[in-house]
């Protein structure tokens, strides 16, 4: 919650805004994009969803251990073509949301900014990657962010693994 308060708070929300806003831009021409989709929210518990809703902040915000807590998760996000929902930012399914602000990070964000300048360079023309391709570029996309989060856990534990060792081989420790 304090990571996005202040000017990170309004930096993440134009970030969201910026998503949606591409989405829709790309659905009203009729342009294919890459969106990543969440679908609903799932419970172990039989109102559990409504009980975390209820709880939320006046910012609309829910306590993430509440949600541990009550057992509510998240289904995998996913990349599709079409505008789709995206439960966790409460995007509907009729707006979709594309990710769009870190084309030097991020290739699927270039690829969305090359779509728009193409569009609007060329509105007699507006696509400029059809939706076959961009579907097998989702499915790549997805493939190398599932290898880059296994890789970025096996650091973590090796890093945190090696932080023990050394602890626990201080001769400081031992006195």
């Amino acid at each position: 919650r304090s990571l996005e308060s202040g000017a990170r708070g309004i930096i993440a929300e134009s970030m969201k805004a910026a998503g949606r806003v591409a989405s829709r831009f790309f659905r009203d021409r009729g342009v294919p994009a890459i969106r990543r989709s969440v679908g609903p929210l799932h419970c172990e518990r039989r109102g559990g969803i409504d009980a975390l809703l209820a709880g939320r902040d006046e910012f609309g915000v829910i306590d993430i251990f509440e949600a541990l807590r009550k057992g509510v998760l998240a289904p995998p996000a996913e990349y599709i073509t079409r505008p789709g929902p995206h439960s966790l930012l409460g995007v509907p399914a009729s707006e979709g949301y594309s990710r769009v602000t870190s084309p030097l990070r991020r290739f699927g964000d270039m690829l969305a900014h090359w779509q728009i300048k193409h569009a609007l360079l060329r509105p007699e023309q507006p696509v400029l990657y059809d939706e076959p391709w961009l579907a097998r570029v989702a499915e790549d996309l997805a493939v190398r962010e599932l290898e880059v989060r296994r890789m970025d856990q096996h650091q973590e534990q090796f890093w945190a693994h090696s932080f023990l060792l050394r602890w626990m081989r201080d001769p400081a420790r031992a006195q």
